[in-house]
């Protein structure tokens, strides 16, 4: 019963406010007849963008991921859609780092319009594979920028994260520096507009707090929250792709949208709103558990983890767009010479599997990533091979 009352749980009552509507002609500027490459499409966000894009008639979807049976499970519900809308689709099983394989693409489909959510996320995981996060979300971002220019994309947008603002943890490192890419990439002689759209958690993705409290809900409890304090934005998975297309809608060039998510919210009172609407009275760890009882047990915050997220480097930078949900940050201009040499050195370090030039590349740009663990043996990567 726990999982068919979810589909009554609605966005509203978790975020306590109201999911906004569309403005259709921000979204179709950059999709309608259009050749759209959706990067990540396998994923939470990736896979929510291309079913809204195909409501919005674009000539043809590309949907590109790493994860085969993430493709394969997407396909089985755009294949439809596509007949519907008479839009061509076009899957493709493979890597951002593919180099020949994104040349490939850019050179075969005359593609208008990127959204590139691709990336490696889970902040705890990433803190092990340190690596693997800045090739991917890094070098590989660095791929799609190359070839976007090189075959005159109209519109490339960065999907982001609220985790790359002061960054705590590898994997905000590995997306400010995907930002700094994609801001310093446009030029007078590159017609392509590149932003950025950054935002916070989304309810429901993989690996995010309610799927795993549901899950903890079900199975009688405990729910595990790290820390009593920690705050987090949050927004439903078809709230922010349908913010994301519109924001891209409004892109000059170089701009950063930041996405209103409203107030942040407490992870524990989330818990115990969720353990409510399952008819159930949250206590604290260690209590005698009556029948109507469920346990919150706190377990620390985990590596990298920051006990709030910030959304801009300060508050001021935020100006209104003519959506209500989506801002524009004001932030210092970056200097491309300066960012090309930061992505020249990093790609060097991670050719020679450089872990000691690494953490000090990071320690001298990211302040706040020092204090992660240097030890050799929490990494399972190339270090091990010597």
């Amino acid at each position: 019963s726990g999982i068919d009352e979810l589909s009554e749980i609605s966005t509203s009552d978790l975020l306590g406010r109201d999911v906004m509507t569309a403005h259709a002609e921000l979204i179709e500027a950059r999709i309608k007849n259009k050749v759209v490459l959706v990067t990540g499409a396998g994923g939470s966000i990736g896979g929510e963008l291309c079913r809204q894009i195909l409501t919005y008639g674009p000539s043809r979807l590309i949907a590109l991921d790493v994860s085969e049976a993430a493709l394969f499970t997407i396909i089985a519900e755009l294949d439809g859609r596509c007949n519907d809308s008479g839009s061509d689709f076009t899957p493709v099983v493979g890597s951002i780092l593919d180099d020949n394989l994104i040349g490939s693409i850019f050179k075969k489909f005359n593609i208008n319009t990127v959204y590139h959510s691709a990336a490696y996320k889970h902040v705890p995981l990433m803190e092990k594979n340190v690596i693997q996060v800045f090739k991917n979300n890094v070098l590989g971002t660095a791929i799609l920028a190359k070839y976007s220019k090189k075959f005159g994309v109209e519109n490339f947008t960065l999907i982001s994260t609220d985790k790359a603002v002061n960054p705590t943890n590898v994997m905000g490192a590995s997306k400010r520096l995907a930002e700094m890419l994609c801001l310093t990439s446009g030029d007078a002689e590159t017609p392509t507009l590149f932003n950025v759209v950054r935002f916070g958690n989304v309810l429901g993705s993989s690996g995010s707090a309610v799927p795993i409290f549901i899950e903890q809900i079900k199975n009688g409890g405990p729910v595990t929250v790290t820390d009593s304090e920690m705050t987090r934005f949050f927004m439903s998975i078809p709230e922010a792709s349908q913010l994301v297309l519109q924001a891209s809608g409004l892109a000059k060039d170089g701009n950063i949208f930041v996405l209103n998510m409203g107030k942040s919210i407490r992870i524990l009172d989330l818990a115990k709103k969720l353990i409510r609407l399952f008819g159930k009275v949250p206590v604290e760890f260690g209590s005698k558990v009556k029948d109507n009882e469920l346990e919150i047990k706190f377990t620390g915050i985990r590596s990298g983890e920051k006990l709030y997220e910030e959304l801009t480097f300060s508050l001021g930078d935020l100006k209104n767009t003519i959506h209500p949900m989506i801002f524009n940050a004001s932030e210092p201009p970056l200097l491309y010479e300066e960012t090309n040499g930061k992505l020249m050195q990093l790609s060097s370090l991670i050719s020679k599997s450089d872990y000691d030039g690494l953490f000090k590349f990071l320690s001298d740009d990211f302040p706040g990533v020092s204090d992660i663990t240097q030890s050799a043996d929490i990494f399972i990567e190339e270090r091990d091979l010597r």
